[in-house]
């Protein structure tokens, strides 16, 4: 299996993973670790494509939030673990447009803001902040098996200058990932660059 561009839920949820991979043709079953059911669907020749394979996930409601595993079991043997996460924040997908401190992606918090990063470029997410009020800023890149070594920056929305002493780059623990946390003094808004 590869990393899809989407792989978690919420407690109770019922989604539609699209599995990438190798030698996924003639799927026998599906496993997760995390409590719950998966089924793979039937229609569409689904099962019948070496490097793609949709499974339907319904996560059980008392799910605890973590990092859990998936795997396809084939006719030709089983293959490696990808992470599932399970996570309760509201999911807001990139729009893919958002590439520039001008065209950032208005999100509110918390959330969990879902998308990719080419080599070398970024994505920014534009957050209204209130006095007194503490964030935290996480990216989940390597601990589920992306390449991307990220950064995260925060900006001035009105000035786009860089705040300064407001950036993590690998965060001790987060296996290269990194995390910011930050209490914001005045009401306004942030741009965050990944």
């Amino acid at each position: 299996l590869t990393t899809p561009a989407s792989l978690g839920a919420k407690p109770g949820d019922e989604v539609e993973l699209v599995l990438t991979g190798t030698n996924l043709a003639d799927a026998v079953g599906v496993t997760l670790s995390a409590p719950g059911e998966v089924a793979i669907p039937t229609d569409g020749k689904n099962g019948t494509d070496a490097a793609k394979l949709r499974v339907k996930v319904q996560v059980d409601p008392k799910c605890p939030i973590g990092l859990y595993t998936v795997r396809v079991a084939t006719k030709h043997g089983v293959s490696n673990a990808r992470p599932f996460v399970v996570d309760a924040l509201p999911l807001v997908a990139s729009t893919g447009s958002n590439r520039s401190k001008d065209a950032a992606q208005a999100v509110s918090a918390p959330c969990v803001a879902s998308g990719s990063v080419a080599a070398e470029t970024s994505e920014f997410y534009k957050l209204k902040v209130a006095a007194g009020q503490r964030l935290a800023f996480e990216v989940l890149a390597r601990r589920i098996g992306s390449p991307l070594d990220p950064i995260v920056v925060l900006h001035d929305a009105k000035t786009k200058r860089e705040l300064i002493d407001l950036y993590a780059d690998d965060t001790p623990g987060l296996q290269g990932d990194c995390r910011l946390t930050h209490t914001f003094k005045e009401a306004g808004e942030v741009l965050v660059e990944v």
